[in-house]
C-alpha cells in the first residue's frame, strides 16, 4: 500500500504540477502580450491579421476561457471592404493539454453577432487563407497593434467546435449578391483528420428561418474534396445532396426534393423568379458554374409537377401535372404534360434545350406539339429557338403550324371578335416577347373553307387585348363568317322584332352591344380579290379597320361590282352608351337582290342600285339611332324586276288605294326608281318619289317620322279610267303598323278625273319627271 501510495503521488505530481506552472504562467502574462500572440498565430496560418480591439479577458480553470470584444479578421486587398470578417464578441476555450504539445486547439468558440462577407476579390477567392512563413505588421486595421517579429514558428490553431450566436452572412459575387442571417450555426471537427459536422438555422429577406446541415469526409488534404452530405429544409421544402465538396466552393451533388410549392423559395432565390409549381418532386444532377455566385449547372435530372397556377405570366393559364426528363447537361430536356388555358385543355410534348451554364443569356432549341383533347384535329406545332436570361423566359422565334376545325373554339384565348374559320390550317412564324405579353405572327398562310388570306398579325393577351393586321388573299366568305362571327343565330332579328312587338315600336328598341367595341384593340387592313358577301361577288375588295377606346373606324371601304364602284366608311363610338354612328356611302352598283335580302323581302330581284348617303345618329338602340338620324339619302334606279310579292309589300297602300292587283306569283318589270331626300333629327323629308313598273307608276313626295314611326305621303299614280291613264292624287298616311290609304279627291275632282280620262288621259312621265332617264 505504501509503494502504490508513492506512485500514485508521483504520477499526480508529474501531471498537475506543470499544469499548475503553465496556470500560474498564463496567469502572469500580461493581456496585450497574449492578444499579440494570438494575432501572430493567426496571421502565420491564414495570412491575415486579426485584430483584438477590445479588452482581453481570461477565465482561469482547467479550460482557460478567453473573451474579448471588437474583433475583426481581415479581407484580401483590393476587396469592397478592409476586414471580412467582424464579431461583437468572441469567447475561445482554450485546451490546455493541446498546449503542453505546442498547439493552440480552441475546443469551443463562440461568436456573438459576427458579420462575415464571402467575396471573389479578383480570381481569389476571400475565405480561401495563404498560410505566412514569417508574421507581417498588421493591415486590416490601421489602429491594431504590431505584432514583434519572432523565429518561433508557434503553435498551430486548430478549431474544435464554433458556436454562432445572432450572426449574418454576405455573399457578394459578380452575378449577385446575398444576405443571410444566422440565428444558431454549431460546427464540430473533433480530430485533425476525421469528418465535420455543420448545423444552422438561417433567415433571408422574409425572416422565416430554414435550416441546413452537413455532413463531411475529407478526401485527403483540407483544400481537397470532401465527400459531402447536405440537408436542406425551408418553407416546407425538403431536400438532400451526396456528392463532393471543396473550399474554393466547387461542388458535384447528386440532389433530390419533394416542393410541395416552389415559389416560397423566391425569397432564397429572387433572381430565378421561381414559377407557382406545386407538388413538386425533383432528382437531379447539379455542378458549379465556371463563376462564383452563378447557377448550377443541370445535369441528369427527373422533374415531376403535379399542378401550376401561371396566371402571373399568361390570363388563364394552369398546368396539371407535367413531367421533365433530362439525360445530360445542356441536352435536350423530354416535355409531356396536360394544362389549360382560359378554360381551354390541351396536352404537350416534346423536347426544350436546357443551357449548360444557366447563368448566360442563351438561345436553346424548342420543338412542341400542343394537341387538345376531345377536339379532333385541333393542334399546334412550334419548331425553333426560345431565349433564356437565368433560365427566365426571354423570348421565342419559331416557325409554325396550327390546325383546327373551328376557329371559334379559340376565341377564349385570344378575342370574342375571332371570325368563325373552319377547317383551318396556317403556317408561318411566330415571335413571343419576354413579356408574353403578345404574340406576333409573320410570313403567315391561311387557308380555310372561307378563306384564303396571307400577312402578318399582332395579337396582344391578357387585360390589354389587341390585334394588328395586314392580310391579303384570293377569297373570303363573309356570307360564312359574319352570322358566327356576331353571334347572331337564325332568326334573332325576328325574335327582336317580335320583342318590340310588345312595346308597340316595329323598329327595335333593345340595346344595341355597344359595350362589345370597349377593351380590345384593332389595327387591321385587308385586301381580297374576291370577297363573297350576300351571294354577290365584290371583286378587289378593300377594308381598313381601328379599334381603340370603343371608337370603331372602318376609314376606307371599297369593292367592284359589275354595275359599279362601292366606296363607304363608318364611325362607331361605343365608348359611352349612346354613342355615335356615321355611315357615308357612294354605291354605283348595289344589286336589287342583296337589298331585297337584307330588308326581308321575296325575291328573287334584278338590277342595280345607286345609293348615295352621308347619315349620322346617335342613340342606345336601333330605335333610338333611327329618332336621331340625320343626313342625305338617295337611292335610284334605271332598269330591272322584283317579284310581285314584293311589289306588294312596298307599294301596297298606293295598289289597294287604286285597286289595283298584282298577281302573287311571278314577277315585274321596274322601268325606275327613286327616293332622293334627307332627315333631320329623324324625319326624312323626300321631294322625290318615283316608281315606274308594270302595275303601278306613281311620283309624290312626303316625309317619314322614324321616332314616332309615322308615315304622311302624298303619292301621284297613274290609274286606268275610261280606258285611260290618269294621276290619281293618294295619301297614305298612319302608324307603321297600321298604315292607310285613300283617294285624295272630293267628288268634283273625281268627277274631274273621269274627263281627264275620256278626253286621253295623261301621258306616263314618272321616270323623267324625276330625273332618271335622259330628256330627248
Amino acid at each position: 500500500m505504501r509503494v502504490r501510495g508513492w506512485w500514485l503521488a508521483v504520477a499526480a505530481a508529474l501531471i498537475v504540477l506543470p499544469l499548475a506552472g503553465l496556470g500560474v504562467g498564463l496567469a502572469m502574462l500580461d493581456p496585450d502580450a497574449i492578444k499579440l500572440r494570438l494575432a501572430a498565430i493567426v496571421l502565420r496560418q491564414t495570412g491575415r491579421t486579426l485584430s483584438l480591439n477590445g479588452p482581453l479577458r481570461i477565465g482561469w480553470s482547467f479550460w482557460p476561457t478567453l473573451q474579448v470584444n471588437d474583433v475583426t479578421l481581415a479581407n484580401l486587398p483590393g476587396g469592397s471592404r478592409p476586414d471580412m470578417a467582424r464579431a461583437e464578441r468572441i469567447e475561445a476555450q482554450i485546451s490546455l493539454p493541446a498546449l503542453l504539445r505546442h498547439q493552440l486547439e480552441v475546443v469551443k468558440l463562440t461568436l456573438v453577432g459576427p458579420n462575415i462577407l464571402f467575396e471573389q476579390v479578383g480570381d481569389q477567392p476571400n475565405w480561401i487563407f495563404q498560410s505566412s512563413a514569417a508574421p507581417k505588421a498588421t493591415s486590416g486595421n490601421p489602429a491594431a497593434p504590431t505584432v514583434p517579429p519572432t523565429s518561433d514558428p508557434g503553435p498551430t490553431l486548430r478549431f474544435r467546435h464554433v458556436i454562432v450566436q445572432n450572426g449574418m452572412i454576405t455573399f457578394r459575387f459578380p452575378a449577385r449578391t446575398k444576405v443571410v442571417g444566422i440565428r444558431t450555426l454549431n460546427f464540430r471537427k473533433p480530430t485533425n483528420n476525421g469528418p465535420l459536422s455543420f448545423s444552422s438555422v438561417l433567415v433571408y429577406s422574409d425572416y422565416q428561418p430554414f435550416s441546413l446541415k452537413v455532413a463531411a469526409l475529407p478526401t485527403g488534404g483540407l483544400r481537397d474534396p470532401w465527400k459531402t452530405r447536405l440537408d436542406f429544409a425551408a418553407y416546407d421544402t425538403t431536400a438532400s445532396a451526396k456528392g463532393t465538396m471543396d473550399l474554393a466552393g466547387a461542388y458535384d451533388l447528386q440532389i433530390s426534393a419533394n416542393v410541395p410549392a416552389l415559389e416560397k423559395l423566391n425569397a432564397l432565390l429572387p433572381q430565378m423568379n421561381l414559377p407557382p409549381l406545386h407538388r413538386m418532386t425533383v432528382a437531379t444532377h447539379l455542378m458549379n458554374g465556371p463563376a462564383h455566385g452563378d447557377l448550377p449547372v443541370v445535369g441528369q435530372t427527373k422533374l415531376h409537377v403535379g399542378s401550376a397556377d401561371l396566371q402571373a405570366l399568361s390570363s388563364g393559364l394552369t398546368l396539371g401535372t407535367f413531367d421533365v426528363s433530362l439525360a445530360e447537361a445542356g441536352g435536350l430536356a423530354k416535355v409531356s404534360g396536360v394544362g389549360k388555358l382560359a378554360k381551354l385543355g390541351f396536352a404537350v410534348d416534346g423536347s426544350v434545350g436546357v443551357p449548360k451554364y444557366p447563368d448566360r443569356k442563351v438561345e436553346v432549341p424548342l420543338d412542341l406539339v400542343l394537341r387538345t383533347p376531345g377536339v379532333a384535329g385541333q393542334d399546334i406545332g412550334i419548331k425553333g429557338k426560345t431565349a433564356l436570361d437565368a433560365l427566365a423566359f426571354a423570348g421565342l422565334d419559331a416557325a409554325f403550324i396550327a390546325h383546327t376545325p373551328a376557329l371559334s373554339g379559340l376565341r377564349s384565348l385570344m378575342t370574342p371578335m375571332l371570325p368563325a374559320l373552319t377547317k383551318v390550317s396556317v403556317t408561318g412564324r411566330l415571335a413571343i416577347p419576354a413579356s408574353i405579353g403578345s404574340f406576333s405572327v409573320t410570313g403567315a398562310n391561311l387557308a380555310a373553307t372561307e378563306a384564303q388570306l396571307a400577312g402578318d398579325a399582332t395579337v396582344g393577351l391578357g387585360t390589354a387585348r389587341s390585334v394588328t393586321a395586314r392580310l391579303h388573299g384570293a377569297r373570303l366568305d363573309l356570307d360564312a363568317l359574319l352570322p358566327a362571327a356576331t353571334g347572331a343565330a337564325p332568326g334573332k332579328a325576328a325574335q327582336a322584332g317580335a320583342g318590340s312587338a310588345a312595346t308597340g315600336s316595329v323598329i327595335p328598341d333593345v340595346p344595341l352591344p355597344l359595350a362589345s367595341l370597349r377593351g380590345p384593340t384593332i389595327d387591321m387592313a385587308v385586301a381580297v380579290d374576291v370577297l363573297t358577301l350576300r351571294r354577290q361577288a365584290w371583286q378587289d375588295a378593300s377594308l381598313a379597320l381601328t379599334l381603340k377606346g370603343g371608337k370603331l373606324v372602318v376609314g376606307k371601304m371599297q369593292a367592284r361590282l359589275p354595275a359599279g364602284q362601292v366606296d363607304g366608311s363608318l364611325t362607331v363610338d361605343g365608348s359611352t352608351n349612346h354613342g355615335p354612328v356615321s355611315l357615308a356611302l357612294h354605291a354605283t352598283g348595289i344589286p336589287l337582290a342583296l337589298v331585297e335580302r337584307e330588308a326581308g323581302l321575296p325575291g328573287p330581284a334584278e338590277g342595280s342600285l345607286s345609293i348615295t348617303t352621308d347619315l349620322h345618329a346617335t342613340g342606345s338602340s336601333l330605335h333610338g339611332m333611327a329618332a336621331s338620324l340625320d343626313g342625305p339619302l338617295a337611292v335610284t334606279m334605271i332598269g330591272g324586276r322584283m317579284s310581285n310579292s314584293a311589289l306588294t309589300e312596298l307599294a301596297g297602300a298606293s295598289l289597294k288605294a287604286l285597286s289595283i292587283k298584282v298577281p302573287a306569283q311571278g314577277d315585274t318589270a321596274v322601268r325606275c326608281f327613286g327616293l332622293v331626300g334627307s332627315f333631320s333629327k329623324g324625319v326624312g323629308r323626300f321631294d322625290t318619289i318615283a316608281v315606274d313598273t308594270g302595275y303601278l307608276q306613281l311620283s309624290g313626295s312626303g316625309q317619314v317620322d322614324l321616332g314616332a314611326e309615322t308615315v304622311a305621303l302624298k303619292l301621284h299614280p297613274l290609274a286606268r279610267l275610261a280606258g285611260s291613264k290618269v294621276v290619281v292624287p293618294v295619301l297614305v298616311t298612319g302608324p307603321f303598323r297600321n298604315i292607310q290609304s285613300g283617294l285624295d279627291a272630293n267628288g268634283f275632282d273625281k268627277v274631274g278625273l273621269l274627263i281627264d280620262a275620256l278626253f286621253g288621259g295623261d301621258k306616263p312621265k314618272t321616270c323623267l319627271a324625276a330625273g332618271l332617264v335622259p330628256v330627248r
